[in-house]
């Protein structure tokens, strides 16, 4: 019984010792806190525990815990699920809680931002020879890869074009041969969803500049010079291959401040865009300039002084003949495509001017009725000599922009309010006067062309080319500006038949009527009897068997009237048949506030036979075509 006794409280006590003797619930963790990358690699940490252990995480993270539950000591391996980085803008943090029994640890895991830092910042630069290097460092914590796509040629190459983490990016160089400074080239580079954007920048090749002009003329301390002086030089070299060489002339009276002549590049010469003073002395150098920086040369400054006035300024006008009547008509020639040389007293523009104001004089009416004009000649300068081509697309740098269409076309068109700009220069010319008067421009380009463009309220403005020769010159003079700008005649010669264009018919028909009622083409008729013409006063007359009805006119063979076989206003000869000639007497007595009448013309008319008035090839032209414009002016 009593050994029982004894064995029961040994066994008592064992089980007492047991439960009094065991230790506390204990884990730990190493570290406490976790960096999860945003590569999708794998970050660890260790448990230590005296009691089975399980785990839970909370927070932005989902991640991805192996294992999840032990009994003693483990490797935690910590990934966030897909792999996926943060590409918010700020960290995302999760808490892992291990339990232990009645006991507790955590791991806080933070996963930053997708970040890529580079040096330099925003632009690389590369040197221009051959070969040379710069290189991108990166910081990064996620994969990136570089665009290297479509590179400029002045890139010889990019690597590596990928990387993990840190890391650096060499560029390689190809020489560059351009001297304007535009070699940039964006490299992007990826990281996550991102993008990380350097410009690569190549400086310019080293420019060389030219060599210095040297002037030619005038001579350094030259004397009696004109105002007008062309200032020549001796052209720069360029080592550079394929540089265009721009010069400038400078002009001065003070030797500080400077006046600069137009900037030329294919010739070795130029002229000042206005005269300069007489008995003065001027001071003068030339820039040559590549166009590229560091390209600007000059020569070396020379000094000459003027004589007297041996050419037209730019807008100087010249009276030419002027009105012994109290109202006269006004005639304006001027010229386009001259430069300032051209306008020395005496020279191409003084001659053609004057050559063509003869040319009209020399006919009749004109020759009766000069008294009733007052002739003004204007200096214009121009850039360029000639006149654009549209057909051809060559473009001319003229005063007025006279314009050739080409082609079939003799049409010419200009800038007119300009030629009006330079006209009202003259102190007693206003735009009321102008309403009497014509402009002629002179073109200095040897083309068969020429257009008239009147304008409803009187004024007018011809454009007339030198030709090909003298002739051609003065009677196509005549025809533009005699017959159509101050006689507000219409075209005679023929192109085309009514039958067969009968829309154009009817759109020139409604022109004539428009402008018979403004007082101008009384030269044709739309009615083929005399009693209906404007010319029925003269028919019948003595002295004037030759007027009649004639069919073909006004462009068409057929439908329109003129009242002789051929005139001026057909095929350009030096000969204005009777009607054309009462309707410029006509505008220049009633201008002049004189009476007119049919009576008081044929009194004063010059005419002539009729056997002078019949075809004669020889003493014409070809006909025009679109050679007259009409402007309503409302």
């Amino acid at each position: 019984m009593r050994s029982r006794t004894i064995f029961f409280f040994i066994i008592l006590f064992s089980v007492i010792c047991t439960v009094s003797c065991q230790k506390p619930a204990e884990v730990k963790v190493n570290p406490s806190s976790l960096e999860i990358p945003n590569d999708g690699t794998t970050a660890s940490f260790t448990i230590s525990a005296n009691r089975d252990w399980t785990i839970q995480s909370t927070g932005d993270l989902k991640l991805s815990i192996n294992p999840t539950s032990g009994s003693s000591g483990e490797n935690i391996n910590v990934t966030v699920k897909s792999s996926s980085p943060n590409t918010t803008s700020s960290a995302k943090t999760s808490t892992i809680t291990i339990t232990a029994g009645d006991a507790l640890a955590s791991v806080t895991c933070t996963q930053q931002a997708v970040s890529m830092k580079t040096v330099p910042e925003e632009t690389l630069e590369i040197g221009n020879q051959q070969g040379n290097k710069a290189i991108i460092q990166i910081s990064c914590n996620v994969d990136w890869t570089a665009s290297v796509s479509a590179l400029p040629e002045w890139i010889s190459s990019i690597s590596p074009v990928s990387g993990k983490g840190n890391g650096s990016i060499e560029v390689v160089a190809n020489k560059n041969y351009n001297r304007v400074d535009n070699n940039k080239h964006v490299l992007r580079i990826q990281y996550a969803s991102k993008n990380k954007s350097i410009v690569i920048h190549q400086a310019p090749a080293k420019n060389n500049p030219p060599t210095a002009p040297v002037i030619l003329s005038p001579a350094n301390g030259e004397s009696n010079c004109s105002i007008a002086p062309k200032i020549s030089w001796k052209e720069s070299e360029d080592e550079d291959p394929g540089e265009s060489i721009a010069y400038t002339a400078y002009y001065s009276t003070d030797n500080k401040e400077w006046t600069a002549c137009r900037t030329v590049y294919d010739t070795d010469n130029v002229i000042p865009s206005e005269s300069l003073a007489t008995n003065t002395t001027y001071y003068c150098y030339v820039e040559a300039n590549d166009g590229y920086e560091g390209g600007k040369i000059s020569s070396q400054t020379i000094s000459f002084t003027t004589g007297s006035k041996d050419v037209y300024s730019d807008g100087e006008y010249i009276l030419y003949q002027e009105s012994n009547k109290s109202n006269p008509f006004y005639l304006f020639v001027t010229g386009d495509g001259y430069l300032a040389e051209d306008n020395t007293i005496g020279g191409p523009f003084d001659q053609n001017s004057t050559q063509a104001i003869e040319a009209l004089l020399d006919i009749e009416p004109y020759k009766t009725y000069k008294e009733y004009f007052t002739i003004y000649k204007i200096a214009a300068y121009s850039e360029e000599r000639g006149i654009s081509i549209e057909s051809k697309g060559i473009t001319k740098k003229t005063v007025f922009s006279s314009t050739w269409e080409g082609g079939n076309s003799t049409g010419v068109s200009g800038d007119d309010n300009k030629a009006f700009q330079y006209a009202m220069n003259i102190p007693e010319i206003t735009e009321d006067v102008l309403k009497h008067s014509a402009i002629a421009i002179v073109i200095n380009a040897n083309v068969y062309a020429g257009t008239c463009v009147s304008y409803s309220d009187g004024r007018s403005v011809a454009y007339i080319p030198l030709q090909n020769n003298s002739q051609e010159f003065e009677n196509t003079f005549r025809h533009e500006y005699g017959g159509h700008g101050i006689g507000r005649l219409a075209d005679e010669y023929q192109y085309y038949y009514k039958a067969k264009q009968p829309d154009e018919y009817n759109q020139r028909l409604k022109v004539l009527q428009q402008w018979h009622k403004l007082g101008y083409y009384s030269n044709i008729s739309e009615y083929g009897e005399i009693e209906k013409s404007p010319w029925k006063d003269l028919y019948g007359v003595p002295g004037y068997s030759y007027v009649g009805m004639y069919e073909g006119a006004f462009l068409f063979f057929d439908g329109f009237y003129r009242s002789e076989d051929i005139s001026c206003m057909w095929d350009n000869r030096k000969y204005f048949n009777a009607i054309s000639r009462w309707a410029i007497a006509d505008r220049l007595m009633k201008n002049a506030g004189e009476e007119s009448n049919i009576a008081t013309f044929i009194e004063k008319d010059k005419y002539v036979p009729a056997s002078v008035a019949t075809k004669s090839p020889e003493n014409g032209s070809k006909p025009m075509f679109n050679d007259h414009r009409l402007i309503i002016v409302k």
